[in-house]
């Protein structure tokens, strides 16, 4: 008796990673705030003076796809690739 259920587990950590997300986009935007303020816009060299947001940034990057990689490759001329001939227009996928 008196133990948790599983649902009242899940919904525990559930509400532990929504108050995580919220704590990380409240320090990403104050990070965005205080080296590019409300009207600046962003350029590469900013990158280096929100390290707390590139870090954010390549976490998603590990779990998201971001281009899909099943789209179709096709070759705009024939290739020599470690002795195996891909003929122009031939799918990659096919061979």
């Amino acid at each position: 008796m008196g133990e948790r259920s599983t649902e009242n587990r899940v919904q525990e950590e559930v509400h532990c990673l929504v108050e995580e997300l919220r704590k990380t986009n409240a320090k990403v935007q104050e990070e965005i705030d205080h080296v590019l303020g409300r009207h600046q816009s962003p350029c590469m060299e900013d990158r280096s003076l929100m390290p707390y947001m590139d870090v954010v940034v390549h976490g998603i990057q590990r779990y998201v796809d971001l281009v899909p990689s099943s789209l179709p490759h096709v070759v705009t001329h024939d290739i020599k690739f470690r002795n195996y001939l891909i003929p122009k227009g031939e799918d990659e996928h096919k061979l």
